[in-house]
């Protein structure tokens, strides 16, 4: 990456089937729940992309270099995002965080987004607003911190969690 070359990977992500062959432009690394991450874009396309090293099933460096584009910042990339996925239809919004117990002490200790504010604070709860856009990553997060955080807004937000939690039901039964 120093070097700006570009990477031949042969690489197999969890939903295809067989492996894919990519020329990879590199950017930036990240290392986001035990597993890194290489962002970048293919030679086919402009739009950068990641994918987990731990799906690389071999690698080449080539003697070709690409041409770092001047404009991009890594830490702006991800800025509105939590963990490593960014997706065109998913936006930014606020979301609004209550958390119980004790909790307010590890979010506070160790912030879930760069964006955090604590918006009220009391005995048995408090709020926290971020601003950041939803994706698989951000509820994966909040259901490990099972009972102790409820997502109170925006709507969307709250119902789609609802959804997911649902879903979960129905594999315990009644």
């Amino acid at each position: 990456m120093r070097d700006n070359r570009i990477v031949k990977v042969w690489y197999r992500s969890f939903f295809q089937d067989k492996t894919i062959e990519i020329e990879l432009y590199p950017y930036f690394v990240k290392l986001f729940n035990r597993r890194w991450y290489v962002f970048g874009r293919t030679a086919k396309e402009e739009l950068v992309k990641v994918y987990a090293l731990d799906r690389v099933e071999n690698m080449i460096i080539k003697g070709e270099s690409f041409e770092y584009p001047s404009d991009f910042l890594p830490e702006n990339h991800l800025l509105d995002s939590f963990g490593i996925m960014k997706m065109a239809d998913v936006v930014p919004v606020d979301i609004i965080l209550k958390a119980y117990k004790e909790h307010p002490k590890y979010l506070r200790a160790l912030p879930l987004h760069h964006s955090q504010i604590e918006l009220e604070k009391s005995d048995d709860y408090s709020l926290f607003k971020f601003r950041l856009a939803p994706t698989y990553d951000f509820y994966q997060d909040i259901f490990s911190r099972r009972e102790n955080v409820e997502i109170v807004s925006p709507p969307e937000v709250r119902n789609e969690f609802k959804r997911i939690l649902t879903q979960i039901a129905k594999y315990y039964g009644d």
